[in-house]
């Protein structure tokens, strides 16, 4: 009876238990949703209302008056405010928030006795976030991660490419086949990896780089490759499983090829010595095809039977390769025990005593023994190598097949000489071409020289200059030719990038307009100075240029060599041209060169004052000094007629360098004070350019025509007032004609 009961008490403490289970796990499953619904807070903010205005009606009612709830909102309002100007109330509420999501996961973890609620949550916002960030990436073809992926891809390639044919020997087979298939494991996820990636990679459509998801699939999924790299990922080597040996199942691996040829062009790009990556280029593409054909090669020994082969079989034989002999001593350094004496015998008889030399060497020999692998191998390349170069010296072939073989292989060899002598040929022209080009200069340039009979000395100094600019690197590169290939933009960018620092350095153009600076950098130019060459005078500069004016400067500069004892300018030269050294030393000297005044090295600028024309210059526009080159000296060059077509368009800019041309001038004594009209005139008629020539001419003619006019006017007013005279002069001497002509009768005047 007690049994009974304790077993009915059992059932009913289950019952209990699993009740109040089940009575959680709905409570927990209603709390979700009014959770995930947004009702709990709805709940919470309606209890909170339900509160205070139970709150504000319970001081109601103490107080008699609804003054209280009056202040209450008052004050309720002027604390939202301010809260909500400082920021306070969304803290708050975002506070609120988490403390409800951590109750939240609490409960849970506390009724389902576990954290996996919470960890889940977490996991699958991580995974969202992922999934975004994966949707929305794009990768660009030029930038150095995609460059290395496809390096990644290429080796992939290039083994699928070596091994599925090397297969075909069985030593491979037994001693690599586990290692063979992890490798093919790996090189499989990376072409599945690939695919994701040029799913993933921008293009350019009518100028503008796309990076949308979507328009980023549909060109990948419409293109030639993508069904290629989706037939080389294709699970082939499930065959395997019934046939472990069918390697060739994965051939449709080498549907990849093209992205061998798509790391190449990028390579071929980028590297600096594109001459010898095309030769390793061309040397790992006859090794490809020396290893196909020497597999395909012992795969017909295979079918027609090797092992009993012989040396003048077609087919491979174990005799055509023995491991080789090698002695044990060496008879430099133990002649008396590794020499064979053969003191009273005829060496052209030793097949009479060849058993004595057999016993001799037998004990100071040994055997190099290679693996069957190494031998099969070896000589089936040897083979591959000779019938493909034409060389021959093998077996003849006695079957047909090894008959259209071999006629395969020498067409197939006689196409990639072809294609080896004609690409090392254009590696060879090309690699010389700068050589030839500027040794036919040179020579042309020596022959003149001779035919106009030029002193030796010249002639030299002439040779020089051409070494000094083979051995600088001038020769093989010709800026000229590069301005012409690249874009205006980019021929700007490069040209600032590479001047605009130097041209910052003249005081002159320091806070010049960034146009005026980009037109003067485009007219630079270079000039190379012999030593001993007169340049110029170093002069000083200004500071008031704007950048845009400086940018247009640094676009107009051009380098010129100057060689050894060239003179750049002499003392009294008109000057039109400005300075900058780039690289060599110059010197500022007497009019005879006999003295030295000063030293201008690399980074020195003179002669900007010439250029600007700056009316009242006691100078005149020429050269106050002499300068000469010390060695090789590269200057760029800035030319008036560049500066003035630079500064047209920035006509503050250049009012502001000619009033510190100006300045300059005053502090050094040379500015004539004097005529600045006249010779400012003078000098816009010299300076500027033609179409700013024409409109001052244009605006001249209108105000000497206004001139005229007015002169004009004048004379003809002038003139009817002299004849409204004349007629009044004639009229009164009509009416008094009498009396006159007798006054002078009378004064005996014959009128």
């Amino acid at each position: 009876m007690a049994s009974d009961r304790e077993q009915d008490a059992e059932i009913a403490l289950a019952m209990a238990t699993s009740t109040n289970k089940f009575a959680r796990l709905v409570r927990m499953m209603m709390l979700i949703k009014r959770w995930t619904t947004g009702q709990i807070q709805q709940e919470t903010e309606e209890r909170l209302d339900d509160r205070n205005m139970l709150m504000f009606k319970f001081f109601e009612t103490i107080a008699g008056t609804k003054n209280l709830s009056i202040i209450g909102n008052h004050q309720e309002e002027s604390m939202s405010w301010f809260k909500w100007t400082t920021g306070q109330n969304q803290q708050e509420t975002e506070e609120r928030l988490d403390d409800r999501n951590m109750l939240m996961f609490k409960f849970f973890e506390t009724v389902a006795g576990t954290k996996n609620l919470s960890i889940i949550g977490n996991h699958q916002e991580e995974s969202m976030s992922w999934f975004n960030k994966i949707w929305h990436l794009s990768i660009n073809e030029t930038n150095n991660f995609y460059y290395r992926w496809s390096a990644i891809v290429m080796l992939s390639c290039i083994y699928n490419l070596v091994l599925i044919p090397v297969m075909i020997f069985a030593e491979f087979r037994q001693s690599y086949y586990k290692p063979w298939l992890v490798a093919n494991a790996i090189t499989d996820v990376v072409n599945l990896f690939d695919i994701l990636i040029q799913s993933k990679r921008e293009f350019m459509e009518d100028g503008v780089c796309i990076t949308e998801p979507k328009a980023m699939l549909v060109k990948y999924f419409k293109s030639r490759d993508f069904i290629l790299d989706l037939l080389s990922v294709t699970p082939s080597d499930l065959v395997m499983l019934i046939f472990p040996n069918l390697a060739f199942v994965r051939l449709n691996r080498l549907l990849k090829i093209h992205r061998i040829f798509d790391f190449m062009e990028r390579t071929e790009i980028r590297t600096n010595f594109p001459h010898l990556f095309r030769l390793l280029r061309l040397i790992v593409v006859c090794f490809v095809i020396f290893h196909w054909n020497a597999c395909v090669y012992f795969l017909l020994s295979i079918l027609y039977g090797y092992q009993d082969s012989e040396m003048e079989d077609w087919v491979f034989s174990y005799e055509k390769i023995l491991d080789p002999l090698l002695p044990k001593c060496n008879n430099r350094l133990y002649a008396g025990t590794c020499l064979f004496d053969e003191d009273g015998l005829d060496a052209h008889e030793r097949h009479t005593y060849v058993d004595e030399l057999l016993d001799f060497w037998e004990p100071k020999k040994y055997v190099r023994e290679f693996s069957n692998l190494t031998k099969k191998y070896s000589l089936s390349f040897y083979w591959s190598s000779l019938t493909l170069v034409n060389l021959g010296e093998q077996p003849s072939p006695t079957q047909l097949s090894q008959m259209l073989f071999e006629i395969v292989d020498t067409l197939l060899g006689l196409v990639i000489f072809a294609i080896i002598v004609g690409d090392i040929g254009n590696m060879v022209t090309s690699m010389n071409l700068a050589r030839s080009t500027f040794e036919e200069k040179k020579d042309g340039c020596k022959r003149y020289m001779r035919f106009r009979k030029v002193n030796q000395v010249l002639e030299r100094k002439v040779v020089e200059w051409f070494e000094y600019t083979w051995t600088r690197g001038q020769a093989k590169v010709d800026e000229s030719k590069i301005v012409e290939y690249l874009p205006s933009r980019l021929h700007g960018q490069m040209s600032v990038q590479i001047h605009m620092d130097t041209i910052r350095k003249v005081r002159l153009f320091q806070d010049c307009e960034a146009g005026l600076l980009y037109e003067l950098v485009l007219r630079l130019h270079l000039q190379i100075f012999s030593p001993g060459d007169y340049i110029c005078r170093k002069g000083d500069v200004g500071k008031d240029c704007e950048a845009g004016l400086l940018y247009e400067l640094v676009l107009r500069l051009h380098l010129q060599i100057f060689s050894p004892g060239d003179y750049i300018c002499r003392k009294g030269d008109v000057g039109k041209e400005m300075y900058i050294i780039k690289r060599g030393c110059l010197e500022v000297v007497s009019p005879d060169g006999l003295k030295v005044f000063a030293t201008l090295n690399e980074g020195a600028v003179f002669g900007e004052l010439s250029i600007l024309n700056i009316p009242g210059n006691k100078n005149g526009n020429r050269r106050t000094a002499s300068i000469r080159a010390v060695g090789y000296s590269d200057l760029y060059v800035l030319t008036k007629d560049d500066l003035w077509d630079a500064i047209r368009e920035f006509p503050d800019a250049k009012k502001s360098l000619i009033d510190k041309g100006k300045e300059i001038l005053r502090k050094d004594n040379l500015l004539k004070e004097s005529d600045d009209e006249a010779e400012l005139s003078d000098m816009e008629i010299e300076g500027i350019p033609i179409e700013e020539r024409l409109s001052k001419i244009r605006k001249n003619l209108y105000k000497l025509e206004e001139t005229i006019n007015k002169y004009a006017s004048s004379f003809h007013g002038g003139n009817a007032e002299m004849k409204r005279r004349i007629t009044q002069l004639e009229q009164r001497y009509k009416t008094r004609k009498h009396s006159i002509q007798g006054l002078y009768s009378n004064m005996n005047i014959d009128f």
